[in-house]
């Protein structure tokens, strides 16, 4: 897992980094661009391992700088009710506050209903990162 407060680069991103560079000061350099990323993932790797581990009916993926503090509603709860009025099993966020990555996927609110399209599409997702370009 962890090294040194770093998510660990997959091997698709230090294969890259081998390939560009030769120094391993540079390697290393090259692998923590990655990093903001891979910390991003780490979120869907939890995700996929609540939804197949748990037997929770939903999990909530929330960033440790984020708060729910309308004091009366029921976020979660509410968060719920809206998955089953949309009938879906998944709620991700968006980056709309970047102008130019507004479609961009954010990481830091993931909520999913605990079914088994929830536990495939998460787990699909994080082998396709693990696998990057070789992923098919």
């Amino acid at each position: 897992l962890r090294e040194g407060g770093h998510p660990p680069a997959t091997a698709w991103q230090s294969k890259a980094c081998r390939r560009s560079f030769q120094k391993a000061k540079d390697i290393f350099e090259c692998e923590r661009e990655h990093d903001r990323d891979n910390n991003a993932w780490e979120k869907v790797a939890l995700m996929s391992h609540y939804l197949e581990n748990s037997s929770a009916e939903h999990v909530l993926i929330l960033d440790v700088d984020a708060a729910f503090v309308h004091k009366e509603q029921d976020t979660v709860r509410n968060l719920a009710g809206e998955l089953e009025a949309a009938g879906r099993d998944i709620l991700l966020t968006n980056v709309d506050y970047e102008k130019e990555n507004g479609d961009r996927l954010s990481c830091s609110l993931i909520f999913a209903k605990n079914t088994e399209y929830a536990r495939v599409f998460f787990h699909d997702l994080m082998h396709s990162h693990l696998l990057g370009p070789d992923y098919k």
